[in-house]
């Protein structure tokens, strides 16, 4: 996953948009033997907005570090 994919992933987990892509794809995420996947934008901030997103609406900044440090290297983004 790029920094720009990212981005446009966060910019979507923040909006007020509706998401129910599945993201089943990435349970498992930051266990060790998790294998790479190919997966949306829209199922990543899916992901995002559970794991890194406030009920406010601010980023967990902790959250979504550590979530760039492991989708770079094992999240694929398709379409």
């Amino acid at each position: 996953m790029t920094k720009q994919e990212l981005t446009n992933a966060v910019e979507l987990a923040r909006s007020k948009e509706e998401i129910q892509d599945d993201n089943s794809c990435l349970n498992g995420l930051y266990l060790r033997g998790f294998k790479p996947v190919s997966t949306t934008i829209r199922a990543v901030a899916r992901f995002i907005r559970w794991h890194c997103i406030y009920l406010n609406g601010d980023v967990a900044t902790d959250e979504l570090s550590e979530f760039a440090e492991f989708a770079r290297k094992r999240i694929m983004v398709i379409g």
